[in-house]
């Protein structure tokens, strides 16, 4: 409730979000290189749509960049992609823009008689 007063449209949550996964892939180049994080990102992201274990996916990166670093960096990396997919699906949901636009008023309310003319 009390996050619904500070941001009720949401967009400071969606702007945080991009923030830490930006932060986070910032310290991934670090550790490996740009072209290793897409990759990586790739790994994960094929890896959770053929529902593919931590396990199998810990053993590709390894081979790529040792296995103590991927013990390490694996779950950042599947940190990365699901802060990625959160704040692509709430732009993509349209979900902050469709609140902008029935909150007719702009006070960050959507009022009986707004939520009426949805």
């Amino acid at each position: 409730v009390e996050q619904e007063k500070n941001d009720p449209d949401g967009s400071k949550g969606l702007v945080n979000i991009r923030a830490k996964a930006e932060v986070l892939q910032r310290y991934l180049v670090e550790q490996t290189s740009k072209e290793f994080v897409s990759l990586v990102v790739q790994v994960v992201r094929q890896a959770a749509s053929n529902g593919e274990s931590g396990n199998i996916l810990r053993t590709k990166v390894s081979e790529e960049i040792g296995e103590h670093k991927a013990e390490l960096l694996v779950p950042m990396f599947q940190l990365l992609v699901f802060f990625r997919e959160v704040s692509m699906g709430i732009a993509q949901d349209g979900i902050v823009e469709k609140f902008r636009q029935w909150d007719v008023d702009g006070d960050g309310f959507i009022s009986r008689p707004e939520l009426k003319a949805v």
